[in-house]
């Protein structure tokens, strides 16, 4: 009887989900090593909605920050090697490059205070300035796709490894990794391992959000 009932709530959850046009959704979650829930997996499916994740994390009570940086209309040998210099400069773990239909999308998932986000996203030369001032305006909370929309889909491009081992974000990258599966065989094929007692096992959060217009 209990499972006839959370059937059918998600299976109302999903319909109200669908029949929301052009609102920001309030439907966030934490997202975790099961995975997501029902109603965010209908929506990722949907090309209407578009999937989103925060670059902030919990960790005992404490912030903590990964960078996002936005890089459009940037060729791939401009984008790494931008990425290549903030990861000497400021002493960052590996590098995740991902392409997007108009740039790519840059990651570092190392565990920092937001006052060493906020310099390295500075620092970064050919990072979109806008979206890092727009983040900045709202919390210093950054937020990047990683769902598909109508007629753009992420695909991993490349790891730039590094021998800084520093904390890092255990959902981030696991998430990553389930998304893009090659990035774990390209850490397999380099002999590159993470060390657990680097991890920083923290709530991270993500959501949905519509693709189409408000009705008027």
């Amino acid at each position: 009887m209990n499972n006839k009932k959370t059937k059918m709530n998600k299976t109302e959850e999903v319909k109200k989900l669908k029949e929301t046009d052009g609102k920001l959704l309030k439907h966030y979650m934490n997202l975790c090593v099961d995975g997501m829930d029902d109603t965010l997996k209908a929506a990722m499916k949907d090309d209407r909605f578009c999937f989103g994740w925060l670059n902030e994390l919990e960790v005992e009570k404490k912030k903590k920050y990964v960078v996002f940086l936005d890089y459009d209309n940037v060729s791939a040998k401009n984008v790494e090697d931008d990425m290549k210099i903030l990861q000497k400069k400021f002493r960052l773990g590996p590098a995740i490059i991902l392409k997007t239909k108009h740039g790519y999308h840059g990651y570092f998932i190392d565990a920092m205070p937001q006052k060493e986000m906020l310099k390295v996203m500075e620092a970064a030369g050919y990072a979109d300035k806008r979206y890092y001032n727009v983040g900045k305006k709202f919390g210093c909370k950054f937020v990047l796709r990683l769902g598909m929309k109508k007629d753009s889909k992420i695909e991993y491009r490349k790891i730039i490894l590094s021998n800084n081992h520093r904390e890092f974000s255990y959902y981030h990258l696991h998430y990553l990794m389930r998304k893009f599966p090659k990035i774990l065989f390209d850490l397999m094929d380099s002999n590159y391992m993470f060390n657990s007692k680097d991890a920083a096992i923290g709530k991270i959060k993500c959501g949905v959000y519509s693709m189409e217009q408000p009705k008027k």
